[in-house]
């Protein structure tokens, strides 16, 4: 996990060395997995993608809406996930482009509760 409010130069790092051994990288773009509803993107995904020209894969993930609760209960939850196609990026291109094509393609998977 990362820490939004002061990002740690080693928490970069680590992130760097993954991509570099080839590692998939999650990393959710409004920055957080809390709250409701598709928040404003960060741009951490843009910067890795960029630096490394790697694609972005959008992914939608819903049906999370109080599953730690379902789990505890022992109920079944079905959760959802989407890919959108890949955003492929080359270095020179800007972090807000590239974030803001990112939110754009989650805001098209996700239904109407989850905006």
């Amino acid at each position: 996990m990362v820490n939004r409010e002061s990002v740690q130069i080693s928490t970069i790092k680590k992130i760097q060395q993954q991509i570099i051994k080839k590692e998939i990288v999650c990393i959710f773009p409004e920055g957080t997995i809390k709250g409701r509803g598709l928040k404003k993107g960060k741009r951490g995904v843009a910067y890795f993608a960029i630096k490394n020209e790697i694609p972005i894969i959008p992914t939608a993930v819903m049906g999370t809406k109080g599953i730690i609760e379902k789990i505890k209960n022992l109920k079944r939850e079905k959760v959802k996930i989407v890919f959108g196609n890949p955003i492929f990026v080359k270095k020179g291109d800007g972090e807000e482009e590239i974030t803001r094509r990112t939110m754009n393609s989650l805001r098209g998977m996700l239904t109407a509760d989850y905006l």
